[in-house]
């Protein structure tokens, strides 16, 4: 099941999960609604999914499960959670935060057995899952109500 992913970012420190979107239609009914308001009027734009530009609204397109061993349908788990969980990976290069968008998932544990998969690779092998109240590098899960906006207040700026 494809699903849309949508942030807000001022700079690469200051970034917020909006929602996860199940059409564009709702992300861009989602979009309309917050553009006007002042916390993200400054900073309305769309930035495409692999701009290095970081002042805007960046959606990111995303499958969920797609990385996932599953003996339940992706749909059938989201009817009954309406929960989407975000894998993200932090890194720190020179001062300079990045986030690199890695999956979703209907469940906690496929992201999880993800992050397992992952450190076996090279360029992860030193993160580890963190908590979502840390600020240190490595994997981040964040569970986001699916079609909901998740924060509206916007940057004060």
């Amino acid at each position: 099941m494809k699903v849309y992913y949508l942030k807000h970012q001022i700079s690469s420190e200051n970034l917020r999960i909006i929602g996860i979107f199940s059409s564009m239609d709702l992300l861009n009914s989602a979009i309309e609604e917050l553009k006007i308001k002042p916390g993200f009027m400054k900073f309305n734009n769309l930035i495409e999914e692999d701009s290095d530009e970081l002042s805007g609204f960046k959606i990111f397109t995303l499958t969920i499960d797609e990385l996932a061993f599953r003996t339940v349908t992706t749909k059938a788990l989201l009817r009954k959670n309406e929960i989407v969980y975000i894998l993200e990976e932090k890194k720190t290069v020179n001062n300079s935060v990045h986030w690199k968008v890695i999956g979703a998932w209907s469940d906690p544990k496929y992201a999880r057995q993800t992050v397992i998969k992952l450190k076996k690779r090279t360029e992860f092998a030193d993160d580890d899952l963190q908590d979502n109240d840390s600020t240190a590098d490595g994997f981040y899960i964040s569970q986001v109500p699916l079609d909901q906006l998740d924060w509206v207040d916007g940057f004060s700026v």
